[in-house]
């Protein structure tokens, strides 16, 4: 009894000590368990991290696959960038090289434009001074031409006039050719015929007196217009000459900067007295003498007017050396009658041998050497007066 009591705490310990091994063995067991389900679970974990790592292979793989082909078409867009560089930097540099050599011409070009310039003012000032000069030629011109115009008037006037006397002198020359005929072949003359006869022939003395003065009057009139007529044509001519000359010197100066640049308007504009010239721009030399023309002129040849007006200038050279020649010596014969006055009608009548005498001496004779002159300039033919 004394065993049993002796080996019941023995037993109460063991049996402690049983059941906690019992709870150490569930609890190992639970956490064995626990451990085989964690262990499951890192398998499964490790498995899945597999699987991805395998997937993260192929992806990388594809990935450096991709990297390599992306690698060499970059090496070959990296060489052709450097070939492309290449090219651009040559062109870069003859573009550099093109650029310098148009800063060169640029400037070039606007020293030629500074110069053109100054040239093109200068010829402007030139041109509006030779504008001035032609505009004040021209009004010289045109005033020069009116006078000749109104001269060349009045020489028509004049010789219509000097042809109407002409021909009236003519027609009382004939009535008193007719008159003195008439006298001298009737045997008895009656006193009252005798003294209108008489009468008639003084009248028409006086009248071929006044005939005759006027003729000679209208003719020194003429020749003085003629001849400032001529120096009017010959200042005409000048003027053109200068105004031609000034024409073709404007026009040569500004021939070599025509418009060449294109874009670059003309800096000179038509000049609105440029519009009126063209009645001026014949030559000089075309313009023959101022020769005034009647109606009697209208159907003779050029020689023939030539003629007519040398034998108007010598017919007033020989009236001024007869005119000269009668205050020393005889009458000649182109001198005109006197007109008798008062006493000088009544103390020598007309049908008196002297009276006769001297009117037949006063008449002039023709073809004599005093109506005869030579002309020069009518090819050898003779001008008679």
């Amino acid at each position: 009894m004394q065993s049993l009591d002796e080996m019941r705490p023995k037993f109460v310990e063991l049996t402690s000590t049983k059941l906690d091994l019992m709870e150490r063995i569930d609890k190992l067991e639970h956490e064995k368990t626990s451990r085989d389900a964690f262990i499951s679970k890192l398998e499964n974990a490790l498995s899945e991290a597999m699987e991805r790592e395998a997937e993260a292979a192929q992806t990388r793989k594809e990935a450096d696959s991709l990297h390599e082909k992306d690698k060499v078409s970059l090496q070959q867009s990296i060489v052709e960038l450097q070939q492309g560089y290449a090219e651009l930097q040559a062109e870069l540099e003859s573009s550099q090289a093109a650029v310098f050599n148009l800063e060169g011409d640029r400037a070039q070009l606007r020293k030629n434009e500074t110069r053109q310039l100054e040239i093109i003012d200068r010829l402007s000032v030139e041109s509006d001074q030779h504008s001035q000069v032609m505009s004040h030629l021209e009004s010289d011109l045109r005033s020069y031409r009116n006078l000749d115009e109104e001269h060349r008037a009045f020489i028509e006037r004049s010789n219509y006039e000097h042809e109407a006397l002409q021909a009236e002198l003519n027609a009382k020359d004939n009535e008193i050719e007719h008159l003195r005929t008439s006298s001298s072949d009737e045997a008895a003359p009656r006193s009252l015929d005798d003294e209108m006869i008489s009468a008639l022939r003084v009248q028409h003395a006086m009248d071929l007196s006044n005939a005759n003065s006027q003729i000679r009057t209208l003719e020194t009139t003429v020749f003085e217009a003629q001849a400032k007529s001529h120096s009017l044509q010959k200042q005409i001519n000048i003027l053109e000459d200068q105004l031609a000359q000034q024409r073709s010197t404007s026009r040569a100066t500004s021939r070599p900067f025509s418009p060449g640049v294109p874009g670059r308007p003309s800096s000179r504009t038509l000049n609105p007295i440029d519009l009126r010239r063209g009645s001026f721009t014949h030559k000089s030399s075309n313009l023959a003498p101022p020769s005034p023309r009647t109606v009697f002129d209208v159907g003779l040849s050029p020689e023939t007017r030539h003629k007519r007006q040398v034998s108007l200038g010598m017919l007033k050279a020989r009236i001024d050396s007869e005119v000269a020649a009668s205050a020393g010596g005889y009458p000649s014969s182109r001198q005109l009658s006197p007109v008798p006055q008062g006493n000088e009608v009544s103390g020598q009548e007309p049908d008196s041998p002297s009276w006769h005498a001297q009117h037949i001496h006063r008449r002039p004779q023709f073809m004599d050497e005093s109506h005869i002159f030579w002309c020069h300039s009518c090819d050898g033919e003779l001008v008679i007066l």
